[in-house]
């Protein structure tokens, strides 16, 4: 109701059912086009997470990253989606023959969330190879986007990016980090 009230949006889409009661969600919500989610608990020791959890390949990937120098970090601003990741974006789903959000699109999240929305990058050497973006919701972290230059992947940026919002996720004590 806040949403359709206060903030005047009339249409809201939603992937997974995000933890919505089922009682609220069928009164409140259509569903149409369901697509399957990945939602990783944070439930455990992150130590258990990474040894119990996370995959061999991903264990192997963040390794590979680190050992390559690969540095992951967290920053967003309206500056950093304009002349960071922005660019990437469009590279990155031009390669996938994807129609790209607007910019708009994307200063508007930034303008709505403030800081829920994150963006977590990878770099080497000064160079940025990957960023991927997410937000804070409630007790969840949802990832949307990631965006990498194709000739970085040699050096697993995007494993180490997804790791380090993983790690960043758990700390801050939130539940769910949804892919």
């Amino acid at each position: 109701d806040y949403l359709h009230r206060q903030a005047k949006i009339r249409v809201l889409e939603m992937h997974g059912n995000h933890g919505i009661a089922p009682h609220l969600r069928d009164a409140r919500f259509a569903a149409q086009n369901p697509h399957h989610v990945a939602i990783l608990s944070l439930d455990r020791p992150l130590d258990e997470l990474w040894h119990n959890v996370v995959q061999h390949s991903v264990r192997k990937g963040v390794n590979k990253a680190i050992a390559n120098g690969v540095e992951a970090f967290e920053e967003c601003s309206e500056t950093i989606i304009l002349e960071r990741f922005f660019p990437l974006y469009l590279l990155s789903l031009k390669r996938f023959g994807v129609p790209p959000h607007s910019l708009a699109y994307f200063l508007a999240c930034f303008e709505f969330l403030g800081d829920r929305l994150k963006i977590f990058w990878a770099r080497r050497d000064d160079e940025i190879l990957a960023g991927l973006l997410g937000f804070a919701c409630g007790s969840r972290i949802n990832i949307t986007s990631i965006v990498s230059d194709e000739d970085a992947w040699k050096f697993s940026p995007n494993d180490a990016i997804h790791w380090a919002f993983i790690k960043w996720a758990a700390a801050e004590g939130f539940k769910f980090f949804d892919f």
